[in-house]
């Protein structure tokens, strides 16, 4: 557990605090139950019990005993029984989601509508929460390294879905002289404990579920062709590392375009446009093409900050504001 759990934690509960509000304009005579809600509340019991010490977080594993203590409250006083060293050392105050006020205000009995601070906070996070989060992390850690290390990041994950321990200490020793560039090239791996398959068409695990195989994406299951013994992957003796699955759908698959040209530049497909530098020139195109796509969406949550601030200022009931603010 780490910060990025804590930021996945707090973005199910506020999407949670949405979904039971719009259930409850849908079906008011029933009681909204939201999978995502109950699914934060769990998350912060175990990062508070796990983390911040705190020993009897469990009476409030109930729904109500949670939004009873905790909704109506401050973020910053949702920590007020974790110890303050852990606090310290996972930077948490510096956090987006430290500095909110309360994510709902009690309507009456056991139950609460989301505020504008969690609609807020909702906006300013990706619709998929627990894969989208992690490739915005790993974004923003490789956008601000400089042009060589980003391309060369960038490009090892793209074409290394999975690599063999071996193969993470090799490159986290040539990154060694770049912290920043070593803990984002490590971030994007985790460790896999269960036997499965190379997929054939990403590259990535494909594992069998309930219903059949799983990869990252749908795309992969439907055109699934026989899968070999070549193809198995033995996790029992550890030593596998594989994409985390966000990074796998958001950031290396859409990326492959990357490497169709490179490759195609190499067997001279794009004849009179290659010259010795014309990849290196490509993937340099690309890192100035993502930052500007940052300071885009920087200026676009700025301007729905002021915007949320400015309804809130001319005093526009909470209830209004909901469906055009998400």
């Amino acid at each position: 557990m780490d910060v990025i759990f804590l930021r996945k934690t707090f973005s199910l509960i506020a999407k949670g605090l949405v979904e039971k509000e719009r259930l409850l304009q849908k079906q008011p005579a029933r009681y909204p139950y939201s999978k995502a809600l109950q699914h934060g509340i769990n998350m912060f019991l175990a990062a508070s019990h796990q983390i911040g010490g705190v020993q009897d977080i469990m009476q409030y594993a109930d729904e109500a005993a949670f939004l009873k203590f905790f909704i109506t409250k401050p973020v910053i006083e949702w920590f007020d029984e974790w110890d303050p060293k852990m606090i310290d050392s996972l930077n948490l105050k510096e956090e987006p989601f430290y500095s909110y006020g309360a994510f709902a205000y009690q309507r009456s009995g056991n139950l609460y509508s989301p505020s504008s601070e969690c609609y807020e906070y909702l906006e300013s996070q990706d619709n998929d929460i627990m894969d989208g989060t992690d490739e915005r992390v790993l974004y923003d850690k490789i956008v601000v390294l400089g042009q060589e290390n980003y391309c060369r990041i960038r490009r090892y994950i793209i074409e290394h879905p999975i690599i063999t321990i071996d193969e993470r200490r090799s490159m986290s020793l040539e990154l060694a002289d770049n912290p920043a560039a070593m803990e984002a090239f490590q971030f994007a791996y985790e460790e896999l404990w269960e036997d499965c398959y190379r997929c054939p068409s990403c590259g990535w695990t494909m594992t069998c579920g309930k219903y059949g195989y799983i990869c990252h994406s749908s795309h992969c299951t439907d055109i699934i062709p026989d899968l070999t013994d070549d193809m198995k992957l033995d996790a029992s003796g550890g030593g596998l590392y594989r994409l985390k699955k966000g990074i796998m759908r958001y950031f290396a698959a859409p990326k492959n375009w990357n490497l169709i040209l490179s490759h195609s530049a190499k067997r001279k497909i794009f004849t009179g446009c290659c010259g010795p530098n014309w990849i290196d020139m490509m993937w340099r195109f690309s890192f100035l093409m993502e930052r500007c796509g940052k300071l885009m969406r920087k200026h676009t949550g700025i301007q729905s900050r002021s915007r949320q601030k400015y309804r809130t200022t001319m005093g526009s009931p909470l209830g209004i504001m909901r469906e055009d603010t998400m």
